[in-house]
């Protein structure tokens, strides 16, 4: 999403584009197409002229997700690295995990949907972001990746199948992608909506 401006100062073009685009400076990439001053021919003087854009990528996820832990009143670190699957947000909150986090990770979910979707208004659908606080995700991930072992252990075991409690879809994919190279079992998901569960069965 992009603005383009003219008016008799580069500062008054580029106010009236962050007013259209509801930005403020610091979130936005903006290009000088003229730079206003001089003369024009017969015209008069020439007018400044502005392009106003939202930055896409690790650029356009760090500017909002900075602006977003700035209006919590939090002074965080953060980091972001990509690959295929998606763009990675690590945030360093000093000490304030707690209250970023939430109980059972209830309010990093909702920070990480509030993210993902101020940056599809702004730039358009593209690659999830993922967010993580002081690594909370990655010792859950971690966790999970030591159940599904532990679960498929004792599948083989006991020769049945092994059937996991209702999880949400990001923890139901760490079950199927930690056992996906393991051929002694298979994975499928049974269920609806908020009861989904994965299930565990011995390869015949």
């Amino acid at each position: 999403m992009f603005v383009v401006k003219k008016a008799k100062t580069l500062e008054e073009a580029t106010n009236m584009a962050l007013e259209e685009l509801g930005a403020m400076k610091d979130e936005v990439r903006i290009d000088v197409i003229e730079g206003g001053g001089g003369f024009w021919g017969q015209l008069g003087f020439k007018r400044a002229e502005v392009k106003v854009s939202f930055p896409n990528g690790i650029e356009g996820l760090s500017a909002i997700a900075h602006q977003i832990f700035k209006l919590m009143g939090f002074s965080v670190q953060i980091e972001i690295s990509e690959d295929r699957e998606g763009y990675y947000i690590d945030v360093e909150s000093a000490g304030k995990d707690g209250l970023l986090i939430g109980k059972g990770g209830r309010t990093i979910k909702a920070l990480q949907y509030l993210i993902n979707r101020i940056y599809e208004r702004r730039v358009g659908r593209e690659k999830k972001s993922f967010l993580d606080i002081d690594g909370y995700q990655r010792r859950k991930e971690r966790a999970l990746s030591q159940k599904a072992v532990s679960l498929a252990r004792q599948a083989k075991l006991t020769f049945s199948e092994v059937i996991t409690e209702p999880l949400p879809p990001a923890e139901r994919r760490i079950i199927h992608k930690t056992l996906e190279k393991d051929q002694e079992v298979r994975t499928f998901t049974i269920g609806k909506e908020d009861s989904k569960r994965v299930v565990i069965s011995p390869q015949s």
